[in-house]
């Protein structure tokens, strides 16, 4: 009987294969794109799909979806089972999603919806970066593998039509002049020739001052010529990868380029080139820099698993090179920080613990660009350190216990010489002590 159901699920499985090519049937604790191809004519709208399926109780996960921008364009997405986003971006070739909710999930889940125009033909990769979940009851990775996904744009069939001939250039024109006197001469011929005017050589641009203003997740760029000039600038968090493209706003010697939160996430750091075009083809096209956005501020608790304050415990966040430390009351206090899950690593005995936190997307936004955050307090158990620190607490308890049995028995031995002392005193009181006369 068990082997005939073995048989009819391959043989479904095999069916629903081959009908529907589309479905994907994924792995346990993996995060995946579905449909993973999909095909769709030049011009028209899709949609795919960002699941994950867990092999135990999460709350939290982040992905990147990359895509190629001059294939398809990001149009939206919509929020699945995970609605508390501390990111929920896209555009300029990558969809940027790191969210949690307040309840478990522990099964198959959708992550968000993503949707897209296609603008050419070609085919585009939907490749999952930066994924991974929190367990729910553990507050650590899970570490999920990934499916990626494709699209294929098709081009629209190019049309034929009759049409008559284009007319023949017309001749150039040619002036001719014929003089005539009494007495014959030759024909002369004036050609209508125009001689070349001279292109004034283009003035070099420079730039006479750069300005940075940047907050949580809005900021600009000014920047001032010698010279009436237009701009694009050019950004990403990658420096060999900058997809994200911004027109300037005008057409004088001062070039502004405003960035808006759709474009920048609080505590990052970006790379960023500017090209500038001047009159008579000037042109100046910076080296790549780099700029900050203002990131939150958090207090972290950091506790073990008896709920008690880790103190003077040096960690590092994010796989920093330099260590920062608790304070006496187990608290670390984290600057310019960006939303989404943060590892926390410490070590005992030369051996490296992990453990995670999640923070969310706070920044408010008010009129004129003013944006604030509400500082978050956030709390971590560190089960790890806490398992050793209570093993190496009874050795010294022990030695402790040790210790003070050895001094109580040291003062008992001479109690019990003291009393026998003053037995013996007690049993020869009609002893007297004859001291010679001098």
């Amino acid at each position: 009987m068990l082997s005939k159901i073995k048989i009819i699920l391959f043989i479904g499985s095999f069916l629903a294969t081959l009908l529907f090519p589309g479905l994907v049937l994924a792995a346990s604790n993996v995060i995946y794109i579905t449909p993973q191809n999909t095909t769709v004519n030049q011009g028209a709208n899709f949609s795919v799909e960002v699941r994950i399926d867990p092999n135990s109780s999460i709350n939290a996960v982040q992905a990147y979806v990359n895509y190629n921008s001059s294939i398809i364009q990001y149009d939206s997405l919509s929020l699945g089972a995970f609605t508390l986003c501390a990111q929920q971006s896209g555009g300029g070739g990558q969809v940027q999603i790191s969210c949690s909710t307040t309840s478990s999930v522990n099964t198959d889940s959708l992550i968000a919806t993503i949707n897209f125009t296609a603008l050419s033909g070609g085919s585009s990769g939907l490749n999952l970066s930066n994924y991974n979940a929190v367990n729910s009851s553990t507050a650590t990775y899970t570490n999920p593998s990934a499916q990626n996904g494709s699209v294929t744009v098709n081009e629209p069939t190019p049309t034929t039509s009759t049409s008559s001939p284009a007319s023949p250039p017309a001749p150039t024109s040619t002036y001719t002049t014929r003089y005539s006197y009494n007495y014959p001469i030759p024909s002369k011929t004036i050609s209508n020739t125009v001689a070349p005017q001279s292109t004034p050589p283009a003035i070099p641009l420079k730039i006479n001052s750069l300005n940075l203003h940047f907050y949580f997740s809005n900021g600009e760029i000014i920047i001032s010529c010698n010279q009436n000039v237009s701009g694009v600038l050019k950004f990403g968090i990658n420096p060999k990868n900058l997809s994200n493209l911004i027109n300037g706003s005008s057409n004088s010697s001062t070039e502004t380029f405003k960035l808006n939160p759709s474009n920048l996430t609080p505590g990052t750091k970006y790379y960023y080139q500017f090209t500038l075009n001047g009159p008579n083809g000037s042109n100046y096209t910076s080296p790549i820099k780099s700029f900050q956005t203002k990131g939150l501020n958090v207090s972290l608790l950091v506790l073990g698993s008896n709920d008690k304050n880790v103190s003077n415990l040096k960690v590092f966040i994010d796989n920093s090179k330099s260590y920062i430390a608790t304070n006496n009351k187990g608290v670390l206090y984290l600057t310019n920080i960006s939303p989404g899950i943060h590892t926390i690593a410490y070590k005992i005995n030369n051996k490296t613990y992990f453990n995670s936190f999640y923070v969310q997307n706070l920044v408010m936004n008010y009129g004129n660009g003013y944006q604030t955050a509400k500082p978050q307090n956030l709390a971590v158990i560190l089960s790890s350190y806490q398992q050793k620190h209570a093993s190496n607490l009874w050795i010294w308890i022990t030695i402790a216990i040790i210790v003070l049995l050895a001094i109580a028995t040291y003062i008992l031995s001479k109690v019990i010489k003291i009393k026998k002392l003053v037995n013996i005193f007690e049993s020869h009181k009609d002893l007297k002590i004859m001291a010679p006369k001098i």
